[in-house]
C-alpha cells in the first residue's frame, strides 16, 4: 500500500511540499540491511532529500540506533542527508518520547538527529495534536468572552480577535483538505457509468415540477449517494463536493460521448 503513487504523494507533500519528483527505489543497502521503503528524487540535481520510511510497531532506543544506520547508508548512496519518516503503529518508549519536539507535520513529532530530519508519527501524536487544537480554540473563545464582558471594549478589537481565530481555522482546514482531496483523486478514479446514472423509477411529478428536471435531479442524487458511499468505504465521512462535481462532469462527458458514438453507428448501419 505504501508504494501506491497516491500514498507517496501524500507523504512527500506533507514532508517537503512536493508531489511529483520522487520514485520508489531499491530499499536494500550496501551493508545488506533493508529499509521498509526508500523514496529517491527523480533528479539528484534538484537538491531534494532522499526519504527513508520505516513502519514500526514499537519505537525504542534499539530501533532508533538501527534507523541511524539506515540514514548513514542513505548518505553513502546519495551523498546527501536523508529524511527519516517513522510510522509507529503502537507505542513510543518514554526515553525516545522525551527527546521529541513539536513538528509542523500533522500528527508527528520531530526527533533530534544531527544533520538529518527525523519524524515519528503515531496515533498518540495525532490525538495530542487535536487536543492542542481544542485547547487553542478554547483560549480564543475565552479571549472573546473577556473582550465582550468589558464595558470599554471596542467592536474593532472583538472583530479582529474573531478574524484571527477564523484565519487559523481556515489554514488548518486547508491542510486537511489538501490531504483528503489528494487521496480521493487518485483512489476514486471513476464511478462506473452503467450504475452512476441508472436512477430508480421516478415518482409521479407534482404539477410544480417539470418531468425532465425531476429525472435529472434523481440521477444527480444517485451519483452523489454513490460517491459518498465510496468515500465512506475509504473511511472518509466528510463529503468532498468539489471532487464530487468534477467526477460527475467527467462521467457525464463519457456517457455523452458513448451515446453519440452509438447514434452514429446506428445511422451508418441504416445506410
Amino acid at each position: 500500500m505504501a508504494r501506491n503513487s497516491s500514498v507517496i504523494k501524500i507523504i512527500t507533500s506533507a514532508l517537503i511540499n512536493d508531489t511529483g519528483d520522487y520514485n520508489v527505489t531499491d530499499s536494500e543497502w550496501s551493508n545488506g540491511c533493508r529499509s521498509d521503503l526508500v523514496l529517491e528524487p527523480k533528479s539528484l540535481s534538484t537538491g531534494l532529500f532522499p526519504i527513508v520510511i520505516e513502519f514500526q510497531q514499537s519505537v525504542n532506543n534499539t530501533f532508533m540506533k538501527r534507523v541511524i544506520k539506515y540514514a548513514l547508508q542513505a548518505y553513502q548512496r546519495y551523498q546527501i542527508d536523508p529524511i527519516i519518516f517513522i510510522i509507529c503503529m503502537n507505542s513510543v518508549s518514554n526515553d525516545i518520547e522525551s527527546l521529541t519536539e513539536p513538528s509542523h507535520i500533522l500528527g508527528c513529532r520531530s526527533y533530534p538527529c544531527p544533520q538529518l530530519g527525523c519524524l515519528i508519527g503515531n496515533q498518540v501524536h495525532l490525538v495530542d495534536f487535536v487536543k492542542e487544537l481544542l485547547n487553542t480554540q478554547e483560549k480564543q473563545y475565552q479571549h472573546l468572552l473577556t473582550f465582550a464582558s468589558q464595558q470599554n471594549s471596542s467592536q474593532a478589537a472583538i472583530q479582529t480577535s474573531i478574524q484571527n481565530a477564523q484565519a487559523q481555522k481556515l489554514e488548518l482546514k486547508r491542510k486537511f483538505d489538501e490531504l483528503d482531496d489528494m487521496a480521493l483523486t487518485s483512489t476514486f478514479t471513476t464511478v462506473p457509468s452503467t450504475t452512476s446514472f441508472e436512477a430508480s423509477p421516478s415518482p409521479s411529478p407534482s404539477p410544480s415540477y417539470n418531468v425532465a428536471s425531476s429525472t435529472l435531479y434523481q440521477k444527480c442524487m444517485t451519483f452523489v449517494l454513490q460517491f459518498k458511499a465510496a468515500r465512506i468505504k475509504q473511511g472518509k465521512e466528510r463529503m468532498d463536493w468539489k471532487s464530487c462535481m468534477m467526477m460527475s462532469l467527467k462521467n457525464r462527458w463519457k456517457m455523452c460521448t458513448a451515446t453519440a458514438r452509438n447514434q452514429k453507428k446506428k445511422k451508418s448501419n441504416k445506410k
